[in-house]
């Protein structure tokens, strides 16, 4: 990709343009390529690793102050989730069935980080699940719905 080439392909600025592409670079989402452009990283069984990593030592955080705060509405929220979720695996003619369980299996966990009370940590959950999902569109058997 091409600084002035998505300028005048999205009808914006340089300025932006550029300013959003040391974001996505930032966010380890692209690699800068020195007097040539920008290309979207490369997903390695590394950054995998990582992920799920921080996955472990964030979502354990999450639920130890969860316990302390959680109210009734999310734990029915979660107990829905948790319905959904088992209907699914169960159900063979579901269209799209990991993208469902993704975004359950998503928004299981995101009960439980809002829950938590820490709105950055909740962020920061909600920022790793990002990861997770633009890991899935490269490797959608990374998790499985049943």
């Amino acid at each position: 990709m091409n600084e002035g080439d998505l300028a005048s392909k999205y009808h914006i600025g340089k300025t932006p343009t550029r300013e959003a592409l040391i974001i996505l670079t930032h966010d380890i989402l692209l690699e800068a390529l020195p007097r040539t452009g920008y290309i979207v990283t490369k997903i390695m069984t590394r950054d995998i690793l990582e992920v799920f990593h921080l996955r472990i030592l964030l979502e354990v955080e999450a639920i130890g102050l969860a316990v302390e705060k959680i109210t009734d509405k999310a734990i029915a929220e979660l107990l829905n989730n948790n319905k959904k979720e088992a209907e699914l695996s169960t159900n063979s003619s579901v269209e799209d069935k990991q993208f469902q369980a993704y975004q359950l299996n998503c928004n299981f966990h995101m009960i439980i980080a809002r829950a938590s009370g820490n709105l950055r940590l909740a962020g920061l959950v909600e920022t790793i699940m990002e990861d997770v999902e633009r890991m899935l569109i490269f490797d959608p058997y990374i998790i499985d719905a049943e």
